[in-house]
């Protein structure tokens, strides 16, 4: 499947990070998120990654300063499922 989603997130959502000792700042990402459509269709959908910051990046980080390009890198991946009683067989 393969295209666009375009939607609204609905409540409940939610996304977690637990802290992962480091002497930079490393986070394990958690979330869920359900999606309805603008054509009216539900999505639920979770994703789980990682997040790591060197110290200079964490610091700024810590203090809410916007990171630049290159000051973390994220990996996430996303995971979705449809409805299933709109999908037919």
């Amino acid at each position: 499947m393969r295209g666009k989603v375009s939607g609204r997130i609905l409540e409940p959502s939610a996304g977690w990070a637990r802290r992962i000792p480091s002497d930079a700042l490393r986070l394990q990402l958690d979330g869920r998120v359900t999606i309805e459509t603008d054509e009216h269709e539900i999505i639920y959908m979770s994703y789980s990654g990682r997040m790591h910051c060197d110290k200079q990046a964490a610091g700024r980080f810590r203090i809410r300063e916007a990171l630049k390009a290159g000051g973390a890198i994220l990996l996430a991946l996303p995971h979705s499922k449809p409805n299933r009683r709109n999908i037919p067989g």
